[in-house]
């Protein structure tokens, strides 16, 4: 099975991603992403030493924040 999932099986997104294909899906760099970590802007899993994803949370909270500006 492929690292970088782009969709399961049914088509629909995966409901936990890594940090690179998150990156990949709001077309940031890798250290855009842990620098959103460290200001706790986003909302994450911690597995061990790796991050977590769930693409639909983390988009609404980048939406709700960018709405305050």
């Amino acid at each position: 099975m492929s690292e970088t999932r782009a969709s399961d099986s049914n088509g629909e997104r995966p409901s936990v991603i890594k940090l690179r294909e998150m990156a990949t899906i709001l077309h940031v760099h890798q250290s855009t992403m842990y620098r959103l970590l460290r200001q706790r802007r986003i909302p994450f899993l911690r597995i061990g030493t790796d991050y977590r994803f769930e693409p639909d949370k983390v988009i609404a909270a980048l939406e709700a924040s960018a709405s305050k500006l």
